[in-house]
């Protein structure tokens, strides 16, 4: 794949980064990648540089996320690709469904969630906490259900976030839900220990109204949540004061 400079009539419209190595993708839906003192990185360290799209047949890219998982691209037909973070070898993801395309992805440190086309969620990389969500703690090198049934079952998806040991998911109705590590709370309102299927988290103590979460972030060992109304959430480790509560303890509570 070869790589080229910034057209300077195009406008960056979204960023995905891990440690030195920066992904953009533009309003056309360009892709281009650039590091930092990366000694083994094929791109110039100065600029961003254009990744030729031919191995995607030049079709548009609509999303892009980064960890030392993977840097993941999603194209308009819903095709997803993988690159080691420090490479522009990008290749094709199997949804493991017949039909069936992806339509968005997350990454943690070393795992990967995405939503297929269907609504539903697959997962795959590392499991020692739980965070794929599938009932064991089984690592899983390619796109895995997640487990359908108790919480989740019959649901379907439109936003997931993830970090490097637990997986977070909205479903339509504005339900949350998590998954994963248990490290100071931030599984919100379920049982302190390593979770390994879909949990729902209560926001009926602290909603004052009806209003649905509409978006959700995960962060390391703590989580965000919008209502429709503007209201936020938080809840996890308060280190440094990332909870926005005024309060440097670590919270269990919404």
């Amino acid at each position: 794949i070869s790589v080229n400079h910034v057209d300077l009539n195009e406008k960056f419209t979204s960023l995905s980064v891990i440690d030195n190595v920066i992904q953009s993708i533009t309003d056309s839906g360009s892709l281009y990648k650039w590091s930092g003192s990366v000694p083994s990185s094929p791109y110039d360290k100065t600029k961003p540089n254009y990744i030729d799209k031919n191995f995607i047949n030049q079709k548009k890219i609509i999303k892009i996320a980064s960890s030392y998982f993977g840097s993941f691209i999603l194209t308009e037909e819903n095709k997803l690709y993988k690159a080691t973070p420090f490479s522009n070898a990008y290749s094709e993801i199997s949804s493991g469904k017949s039909g069936v395309g992806f339509l968005d992805i997350a990454t943690g440190g070393s795992h990967a969630i995405a939503i297929l086309s269907d609504s539903t969620l697959v997962t795959w990389g590392s499991n020692g906490y739980g965070q794929l969500g599938n009932k064991s703690l089984s690592e899983s090198l390619t796109p895995t259900p997640v487990y359908a049934g108790g919480q989740i079952k019959n649901k379907k998806f439109v936003e997931i976030s993830a970090r490097n040991k637990h997986s977070i998911a909205l479903d339509e109705s504005g339900a949350v839900y998590q998954w994963g590590a248990v490290i100071f709370g931030q599984m919100g309102n379920v049982p302190q220990s390593n979770i390994d299927e879909p949990t729902i988290v209560d926001f009926s103590q602290v909603q004052s109204s009806n209003k649905k979460i509409i978006k959700i972030d995960a962060g390391n060992h703590f989580n965000l949540a919008m209502g429709e109304d503007s209201s936020l959430f938080s809840w996890g480790s308060s280190h440094s004061g990332v909870l926005g509560n005024i309060n440097s303890s670590n919270s269990n509570k919404d």
